[in-house]
């Protein structure tokens, strides 16, 4: 395959999966595989919350006043409804 496969993003950062896994993508009208994409692991998900966690307790979120949130998030409820 000449596609390159598609890792993990984690921490700001394009990784390999712990497990080294990867699994095809098909394009169910042609059947042919699109590309190959990080399969994660419990490692990975233990990576992902230990990176989540520490951008909550170091990052801005924990200080922004609540309408400030809410503004966030209705801005990416949004914006996750014009793509679905």
């Amino acid at each position: 395959m000449d596609l390159k496969p598609f890792k993990l993003f984690v921490d700001g950062k394009w990784v390999e999966p712990a497990g080294g896994k990867y699994f095809e993508t098909v394009n169910p009208a042609t059947e042919k595989v699109i590309t190959e994409v990080a399969e994660g692991d419990s490692r990975d998900v233990e990576r992902v919350l230990e990176v989540a966690h520490r951008a909550f307790e170091t990052g801005p979120w924990p200080r922004l006043a609540a309408p400030a949130r809410r503004a966030i998030l209705e801005k990416m409820a949004l914006l996750l409804t014009r793509f679905s």
